[in-house]
């Protein structure tokens, strides 16, 4: 009798010991997902200033962007230049598809016509997806090409 007793004893302190290992496990939260636009300082008046970069279409599907959004387009070339061109077999130049534009209120925009829209997109769903940018070694190989 008390060697069953020391039986359950066991096998009530290993299921304890069990349930509390693997009910503390750690949690991790879900990812954040952007819902707005975040602030961009290089909006000139008479936009909204929370828009990173990115102030509108155009009346023939253009893109109009800040400073800013240059600055991060032109970024994200560097980052991602060979990766792009293996992925979609476009070499990417900074400032490709760019032209500047002053509006009515005399406030020095550039323009983004349709196809460096997508890439600019594509670029910038890459980095919120955590995409690694290239490497030095993917850089170096791309310049012995």
């Amino acid at each position: 009798m008390q060697l069953k007793t020391k039986m359950y004893k066991k096998f009530a302190i290993f299921s304890l010991s069990s349930f509390l290992l693997c009910s503390c496990t750690t949690v991790t939260p879900d990812k954040v997902k952007d819902e707005i636009a975040s602030y961009d300082a290089s909006t000139p008046n008479g936009y909204d200033v929370q828009n990173s970069g990115f102030i509108g279409f155009t009346d023939d599907g253009r893109g109009l962007i800040t400073q800013f959004g240059l600055l991060r387009y032109n970024t994200l070339i560097k980052a991602y230049k060979v990766r792009f061109k293996s992925f979609k077999g476009v070499e990417l130049n900074e400032n490709a598809g760019i032209t500047e534009y002053t509006d009515k209120l005399n406030n020095k925009l550039f323009i983004i016509d349709q196809q460096h829209l997508v890439y600019y997109t594509i670029l910038n769903s890459w980095r919120k997806d955590g995409k690694e940018p290239d490497s030095i070694w993917d850089k170096a190989k791309d310049l012995v090409k």
